[in-house]
């Protein structure tokens, strides 16, 4: 069985596919992020850890949200920390954990740093 969070897993994908889909999509997904940060309509990652679980009017939050996150702990980061992340995650290590782990941050905190760097200038 997967452990690893829906969002995290869509947002890994998301990022990967950033070759292809070019910068015109990455701008949208920041500016569709960036919006929901503005008017408090950020999801919260818990209701969207869970495939089966995901209510469908959170599945764009899922792709956007969890890709904004994926990319934003790569470039603060770097690769191969986000991909620790991502390998303590899929083998059921809980999400604080390998987060502390991954980053030297829990998850709380860097959440409310990511939503912070949502406030910034680009």
């Amino acid at each position: 069985a997967l452990h690893i969070p829906w969002w995290v897993a869509e947002g890994v994908a998301e990022l990967a596919a950033e070759k292809y889909s070019g910068s015109r999509a990455r701008q949208g997904m920041t500016a569709a992020v960036r919006a929901w940060a503005q008017t408090d309509s950020l999801a919260a990652w818990e209701d969207m850890a869970d495939f089966r679980e995901t209510p469908a009017s959170l599945h764009g939050h899922v792709y956007l949200q969890g890709h904004h996150f994926v990319g934003y702990v790569s470039e603060r980061f770097g690769r191969s920390a986000r991909n620790a992340w991502v390998r303590a995650l899929a083998s059921g290590v809980p999400l604080d954990e390998a987060t502390e782990s991954s980053f030297g941050v829990g998850f709380e905190d860097l959440n409310a740093q990511w939503r912070e760097s949502l406030d910034a200038d680009e």
